[in-house]
């Protein structure tokens, strides 16, 4: 795999300390609304998966809910975020958080990504990061690999949640994640924008119906401290909750 250098990001850095707010139990407006739902789908001793976790804003809050007895894998490919949650989870000495530079697609193979944006003020878009496209340039070799091998392979028990942000390629890690959704059928929070969808030739509703379809479950939003049923006129609200019964 190449090596991407780590370069002076105060974008980041803003991030990492969010993230330390997140640990801590803190949500500030900054941070999405659904940090404030998350501690409704998880407890003590719980398995998750945080699928584009970025320098881990979710990752830290669920290590915090699922404690020592549980399990909170974080799954992301750009190698400068997944060496700051790295750096993260060993200064709070979060042993059952584990970091895999890996992203979850359909298949186990190699993959390519890709910024999607220049620089920006305060230092790269390092969270629009994408599979490439094969006439995009500017690639970074990773490793890629389904939420059904990667469960296997970890030895996960039930998995109770999976928070996924993957910039357009929700319907491909959810085509590989269909026997653990059967399995488990996790609670999911999933950021779906037609922008990014679109990329990879699925609209919003579509991806939106594929989710809830292979857990059984009705597509939901969460507003002002309640979740209501997701209508096609929510493109205000880019995360999809899905809460299966069982959940």
């Amino acid at each position: 795999m190449g090596t991407v250098r780590d370069l002076p990001n105060l974008r980041a850095d803003a991030r990492s300390i969010l993230s330390i707010f997140a640990y801590s139990g803190l949500v500030v407006p900054a941070m999405e609304p659904e940090h404030r739902l998350v501690p409704r789908l998880v407890s003590s001793g719980c398995n998750v998966l945080d699928i584009g976790a970025n320098v881990g804003l979710y990752s830290l809050q669920l290590a915090r809910l699922v404690g020592s007895s549980g399990r909170v894998i974080a799954f992301e490919p750009y190698p400068p975020s997944a060496r700051r949650l790295r750096t993260l989870a060993r200064r709070l000495k979060l042993d059952w958080l584990q970091v895999e530079e890996c992203a979850l697609t359909d298949s186990k193979s190699s993959r390519e990504f890709v910024s999607s944006a220049p620089p920006a003020a305060g230092g790269a878009q390092d969270a629009l990061v994408h599979l490439v496209p094969e006439t995009e340039a500017g690639r970074i070799p990773v490793r890629a690999a389904t939420v059904d091998n990667e469960v296997d392979r970890l030895g996960l028990g039930r998995v109770s949640l999976i928070k996924c942000d993957v910039e357009g390629a929700e319907w491909k890690v959810f085509e590989g994640a269909k026997r653990t959704l059967a399995r488990d059928r996790p609670a999911v929070i999933c950021e779906i924008e037609d922008r990014w969808a679109r990329r990879y030739g699925h609209g919003r509703e579509e991806v939106i119906s594929f989710i809830g379809g292979l857990l059984g479950a009705v597509p939901m939003v969460y507003e002002r401290g309640t979740l209501r049923l997701h209508s096609v006129d929510d493109r205000e609200h880019p995360n999809v909750v899905f809460y299966p019964t069982r959940s």
